[in-house]
């Protein structure tokens, strides 16, 4: 019953309560404090950006924002990231395929 009565004073009030929080952070923000705090939470956050869990998901979000960009054609543009990295892979394997070759050839020119 409170908690319903909380929320309904919550939407009904809802500029007055975001006045009221904006007028107590103004009063009470400290940007020195505020700051040593940062310098303090810094190397936990550093440590948990290392994560490997933290850099699998991120690597997602960033995929999914960075297709958004393309609206309608978000899904094309995967679709076309996937093909190029495919491409680059071939032509990696096929130039490292010529390189061994040439080399090899190299190698049994100059035992003759």
């Amino acid at each position: 019953m409170k908690a319903e009565y909380d929320r309904e004073y919550r939407k009904k009030n809802r500029e007055a309560l975001r006045k009221k929080k904006h007028d107590y952070f103004k009063r009470t923000y400290d940007p020195v404090k505020a700051a040593v705090k940062r310098k303090e939470t810094m190397p936990r956050h550093v440590e948990y950006c290392r994560q490997p869990a933290y850099k699998a998901k991120k690597k997602e979000y960033d995929e999914k924002l960075r297709a958004a960009a393309f609206g309608e054609y978000a899904d094309a543009y995967k679709t076309l990231l996937v093909l190029l990295k495919e491409i680059k892979q071939q032509s990696l394997t096929a130039l490292k395929d010529t390189l061994r070759r040439v080399g090899s050839s190299t190698t049994q020119s100059t035992s003759n």
